[in-house]
């Protein structure tokens, strides 16, 4: 990934966040943002809602996980892995992971966008956990 998120202390000098934003940027290849220390920082915040909502949207209208892909890929503008090939890649059971961390730490107003879908949970427990077992979402 392009994004390197920076979440420095407030006892955290100004000359090492200059040095670490210095190697993201210049050694690593990195695009640097500052965020705050807050549940699951930015970028696994933002896909995890997106993710949950399209799941939690997909069991409600009676979508496919295949048509859910087709959508959520590049017809509009996202990575050909859309949402369960990158579930896949990433992984159900730490996908269950950053879900159970948001639970337990968001605002209850936030908590509705994240409860696990029942058959995503079946999976984990079944350790059907997308490429590192060969079982998962599209594989399963």
């Amino acid at each position: 990934m392009k994004l390197l998120e920076i979440i420095p202390a407030r006892s955290t000098s100004k000359s090492i966040v200059g040095k670490m934003v210095d190697v993201g940027e210049r050694i690593l290849g990195k695009g640097v943002v500052f965020a705050k220390d807050t549940p699951n920082f930015i970028a696994n915040r933002i896909g995890s809602f997106a993710i949950a909502i399209v799941i939690k949207t997909m069991v409600e209208d009676g979508y496919r996980i295949e048509e859910v892909d087709q959508i959520t890929g590049p017809a509009m503008g996202r990575p050909k892995s859309a949402t369960f090939r990158t579930a896949d890649m990433v992984g159900l059971d730490v996908m269950a992971h950053v879900t159970k961390n948001l639970l337990e730490n968001l605002p209850e107003k936030e908590k509705v966008y994240f409860q696990p879908a029942s058959f995503l949970q079946q999976m984990v427990k079944n350790q059907w956990l997308g490429d590192k077992t060969k079982q998962g979402s599209i594989k399963g």
